[in-house]
């Protein structure tokens, strides 16, 4: 009996043991976590104050995705995509204005009519919205899968750093269900959208990109004053965060109301695999040529009375590299005779420190 009793208590000894080893290895692991929140405390206050605003906030935009498109046939030749109400100045009514692509040499014969029930909430217009393109395939071929995902991610984290909340997201079944979580808990506002077009995407890759571009900006205005139309590699960096009061968006507004098209900058960055994020990219090639150029537009009720057409060719106005400009990172496979310039010779040295601190709150993000 007492070799039972002295067999329990050797037992229990050795679980004893194990728990305590168990709960060491926690503690240590407790103390790290601890030590790296104490670390980056103060740099961190900032981020969470705002993600907690963020969390607190009833305006909350989700009609965002409404009207939730995809393209339908209606009729023999034509495809509809969205559709927005264009509502009268000085009397009641208004028109409906709808994207469509339609076979080459069809006839129009038809017509069309729209419900609409009012908003039942406020809509209160948010600084800046970006829309991202996934539509064009061209980022995908050109970024592997081992790295597609990061960058990605850093897509969207440095343009919450900046202080754009949300995203409107073209073909956005093509973002994992991994990353949009990761985004969902910082409280990044991804909107999918389908865009299934039903004809070849190799068709004419700009008569697309156009589409995109157009529905962008019915879809935001009322909804956001600025918004700029970009794909995953191309990354918008103005000379402060886009709520200070000496911000780009402030500048923009001392034009008058006819400018609403302000074209920025693009430096053609080439990736060194060697660095970890895609902000610390230093060299562009100069002789790099852009198929479009890119635009923050100024957005108002009345940019519907324009037709369609105008919306995305209108005339626009220049800004200066040292109020904001985009880096478009690419492979640089065929370097140009002139070969690579460091682009942090073109920017004053206050940018130079706003972008530090812009990389610096980036790596604790993610």
């Amino acid at each position: 009996m007492r070799k039972y009793q002295q067999l329990l208590l050797l037992i229990i000894s050795c679980i004893s043991v194990g728990i305590l080893l168990m709960y060491k290895t926690e503690n240590n692991r407790l103390k790290d976590v601890l030590h790296v929140i104490n670390f980056f405390g103060r740099k961190d206050a900032a981020i969470l104050r705002r993600i907690d605003n963020i969390n607190n906030s009833s305006h909350y935009l989700a009609d965002f995705i409404h009207p939730l498109p995809v393209w339908q046939q209606f009729g023999q030749h034509f495809h509809a995509y969205a559709a927005y109400w264009k509502r009268n100045e000085l009397v009641a009514g208004g028109e409906a204005v709808v994207i469509v692509v339609g076979g080459r040499g069809a006839i129009l014969n038809f017509k069309c009519s729209v419900n609409y029930e009012a908003n039942k909430m406020p809509n209160v217009a948010k600084p800046i919205s970006i829309c991202l393109d996934l539509v064009n395939q061209a980022y995908k071929n050109a970024t592997s899968l081992e790295h597609r995902e990061k960058e990605l991610m850093q897509f969207f984290v440095h343009h919450f750093s900046l202080g754009i909340e949300d995203f409107i997201v073209y073909n956005g079944d093509d973002l994992s269900l991994q990353l949009l979580l990761i985004l969902d808990r910082l409280n990044i506002k991804v909107h999918l959208l389908p865009f299934n077009f039903p004809y070849s995407h190799s068709n004419d890759i700009e008569r697309i990109r156009s589409l995109v571009e157009t529905d962008c900006l019915l879809r935001n205005t009322n909804r956001a004053r600025h918004t700029l139309l970009l794909t995953a590699n191309e990354f918008f960096y103005p000379s402060t965060k886009l709520y200070e009061e000496k911000s780009v968006l402030k500048y923009l507004s001392h034009y008058t109301s006819k400018a609403q098209r302000f074209e920025l900058p693009v430096f053609a960055v080439c990736k060194d695999q060697t660095h970890n994020f895609l902000i610390d990219n230093t060299l562009y090639d100069p002789e790099v040529k852009f198929k479009h150029h890119l635009y923050v537009y100024r957005l108002s009720p009345n940019i519907l009375n324009s037709s369609t057409e105008d919306l995305t060719t209108s005339s626009s106005t220049l800004l200066t590299v040292n109020r904001a400009f985009i880096h478009h990172y690419c492979s640089c496979l065929h370097v140009g005779k002139d070969g690579l310039f460091d682009w942090r010779n073109s920017i004053r040295e206050d940018f130079m420190k706003h972008l530090q601190s812009l990389k610096n709150e980036l790596k604790i993000y993610i």
